[in-house]
């Protein structure tokens, strides 16, 4: 019997049997049936049967959330209801998509939830390393900077991952998409760029250091990029899309991006520490009330480095700084958070779950 044989036959039989069932398909996390009748589900059982993290009805779905072995279990519900093999349907693929918010927290978390897992062991060894720093390892040793090269690595090229995950989310070519986030990060390209450099009398900039780290940026590319890719395959004649879409969706894309797209991010970015300097001023108890419950969500899309100037010269003038102190309450808030529903829950399946939780709790404030 496979590892998850009997997880399936359950399943099976609690959505109300093979007979109850007109189709199955699966996506990143989710087994997604449609039941000929939803009220044969025994949701309650469903919910709490260990292997399942929970049950959702969406958009005429019967969804049972399983996590990253999905497809494992989705083999062997098909064996046990001898089903069709329905295949794998995007994470987004709920038919209704709800309101602004609900579709806005949807795109966030199918951009970065393929490789949350890598994600937190990268930040993970980012903090090692900085441990390691904090007792006096010598930065120059070959153990440290071994270190610090396996946990920066994947930061380093963020855009490069993000780029993959949102080809998915936004339906364009996946090569496409990395090839626009290897322009980003092209080596030498920051340092090569003067204050005279246009392109057709237009300022050719980029921020300090480039687009290494940056999320905002790519994510923006890549939905530009998927708009002109999906306009280009509609015009082109079949003998050319080959070559033509793409190269015609880079030509476009690429100099948007560095001449506008990402002029818009690093904007954002700057207004971000402007707004943050003036709530200091008028109250460093309101402004680190609001870093302290922003600050994560700023890190996830890169808007953060706004205040990373002001810190900096804040060290420059007076020695030290404080700007960015309450940016460390968020890691120890959802440790603790974590550490009462470990404490208080009674199911087991979310104690399991709790390791995980918190090793991915710290991982944004790297």
């Amino acid at each position: 019997m496979a590892k998850y044989t009997q997880l399936a036959e359950d399943i099976v039989d609690k959505v109300g049997g093979k007979e109850n069932v007109k189709e199955v398909r699966h996506c990143v996390t989710r087994l997604r049936f449609y039941l000929k009748d939803e009220s044969k589900a025994n949701t309650e059982y469903l919910k709490k049967r260990d292997g399942v993290v929970t049950v959702m009805q969406a958009g005429g779905q019967y969804q049972v959330v399983i996590g990253n072995h999905v497809p494992e279990v989705y083999e062997e519900v098909l064996k046990a209801g001898n089903f069709a093999d329905g295949g794998e349907v995007d994470a987004d693929d709920d038919g209704e998509k709800g309101n602004l918010f609900d579709r806005f927290i949807d795109v966030v978390s199918g951009l970065f939830q393929p490789f949350l897992g890598v994600l937190a062991a990268a930040g993970i060894l980012k903090g090692v390393t900085a441990l390691m720093a904090a007792t006096g390892v010598d930065a120059t040793s070959g153990i440290y900077l071994l270190m610090n090269t396996i946990g920066d690595g994947l930061f380093q090229y963020l855009p490069m991952v993000l780029a993959v995950s949102a080809s998915k989310k936004f339906k364009m070519n996946t090569y496409t998409a990395v090839a626009i986030a290897g322009a980003l990060v092209y080596p030498g390209l920051a340092e090569s760029l003067t204050e005279a450099t246009n392109i057709l009398g237009l300022n050719f900039t980029l921020p300090a250091g480039g687009y290494y780290n940056t999320v905002l940026p790519v994510i923006l590319a890549i939905f530009l990029a998927s708009k002109v890719e999906r306009f280009m395959k509609k015009i082109t004649p079949d003998v050319m899309k080959l070559f033509a879409v793409p190269m015609v969706t880079l030509l476009v894309t690429i100099p948007l991006t560095f001449l506008l797209v990402g002029p818009i991010a690093n904007t954002a970015s700057d207004w971000i520490g402007i707004a943050f300097s003036a709530i200091y001023n008028f109250s460093p108890i309101v402004y680190g009330l609001v870093l302290g419950v922003s600050w994560q969500i700023m890190v996830m899309f890169g808007l953060h480095w706004g205040l990373v100037p002001i810190a900096i010269l804040d060290v420059a003038q007076n020695g030290s700084s404080v700007i960015l102190t309450a940016a460390v309450l968020p890691s120890f808030t959802q440790v603790g958070v974590l550490a009462a529903i470990y404490l208080k829950t009674k199911e087991d399946k979310v104690k399991k779950r709790y390791i995980t939780y918190t090793n991915l709790s710290n991982l944004w404030s790297y």
